[in-house]
């Protein structure tokens, strides 16, 4: 269980700063990425707050929450924890799933603390279905995740 409670966050109104962060939907690629920074902690401030579900206007959490799919809860989840597989060295935080105000809407509570084997790293992109903006016209995985990485066309041949 996290220790600050996401009503605290959210009914005090708590603006996007360098310890919290909202997001409106499951954007995996930039989740990991703030993943990375809390876990590298290069502030010092202990890591921060990620709330997924949450729209916010110029920083401000805007309620009632949009949510999260309750017939995608359990696949965010899944696939949270095979992205933060994918994070070198690995980083997985503390996160709950929040049915918030009991009516439904879900959200993902994260607690992002500071990590101690960093510098953390993310891999520069990742596919995990057919959703995901550059991977429209290809074929889906076939097993999990895959990851893929730019490189260059010299050394390992046009694709």
């Amino acid at each position: 269980m996290i220790s600050l409670k996401l009503e605290t966050l959210l009914e005090g109104k708590v603006v996007e700063a360098n310890r919290v962060e909202y997001k409106e939907g499951w954007n995996p690629q930039e989740i990991v990425q703030a993943l990375c920074a809390y876990a590298n902690d290069y502030e010092n401030v202990n890591g921060g707050y990620l709330v997924v579900g949450i729209k916010a206007e110029d920083g401000i959490p805007t309620l009632p929450p949009v949510g999260i799919p309750k017939n995608r809860v359990d696949d965010i989840q899944k696939e949270l924890f095979e992205y933060c597989n994918k994070i070198e060295p690995r980083y997985i935080p503390n996160f709950e799933i929040v049915n918030y105000p009991d009516k439904d809407t879900y959200l993902l509570y994260m607690k992002c603390s500071a990590g101690d084997a960093g510098p953390y790293r993310a891999p520069e992109t990742v596919y995990l279905n057919d959703e995901d903006p550059g991977k429209k016209g290809k074929k889906k995985p076939k097993q999990g995740m895959t990851l893929r990485r730019r490189f260059s066309p010299d050394r390992y041949g046009s694709r």
